[in-house]
């Protein structure tokens, strides 16, 4: 779509347009150089971005990785004044510390890009939650949905914070999926 005249090229805040467009049924907001049709009251998927910090601190896979790092090196500084005979920083404890650190770093990228791809090429629909399970401080949240047509059945594994226990079963949610793999599914405001 060509850029329309009179909106600069800075992106626009959608509860301000939203505010603006009150009553309207539709209207168009733009970001950058093209447009996107908006409803009053729902968030132009452009606009949708996951905060890093509630994705590490919400999706269990990546709060493990996150804390795994500096625990490595905690340990690893530690052991040789725990055991006599082991030299401070010994180089097959750096090693070793060195090569979990970059799996956990690895893992922790993997679980951010993940849930990020989804934000930018993940479909929004709406789904239902079936079951909630916790134990200490992480869980695994249920969910179905429908797609194409296609009922579809999905987890994500949490960790058990304010987000998470607000949740009930049967409450319906926006659901992000990879239309590709439906089974990657996760809920979209747990991460926002």
């Amino acid at each position: 779509m060509p850029p329309l005249r009179g909106w600069g090229k800075s992106p626009i805040c959608c509860s301000k347009i939203d505010n603006a467009m009150h009553g309207r049924e539709t209207a168009v907001t733009i970001c950058r150089t093209w447009a996107v049709e908006y409803q009053p009251g729902m968030i132009a998927q452009a606009f949708m971005k996951p905060r890093i910090s509630r994705v590490v601190w919400t999706d269990w896979p990546a709060l493990f990785s996150a804390v795994a790092i500096p625990i490595i090196w905690l340990i690893c500084i530690l052991f040789p004044f725990m055991r006599r005979g082991v030299q401070p920083l010994a180089p097959h404890l750096l090693i070793l510390a060195t090569s979990i650190s970059i799996l956990a770093a690895l893992a922790l990228g993997w679980r951010i890009v993940r849930i990020q791809r989804l934000f930018r090429h993940g479909h929004s629909t709406t789904g239902r939650i079936t079951r909630i399970q916790t134990a200490k401080d992480r869980g695994r949240v249920e969910f179905s949905f429908e797609l194409s047509g296609r009922s579809f059945d999905s987890w994500t594994p949490v960790h058990k914070n304010r987000q998470v226990l607000a949740l009930r079963e049967n409450q319906e949610v926006e659901i992000l999926v990879d239309p590709t793999q439906p089974k990657n599914a996760i809920i979209r405001h747990l991460y926002t």
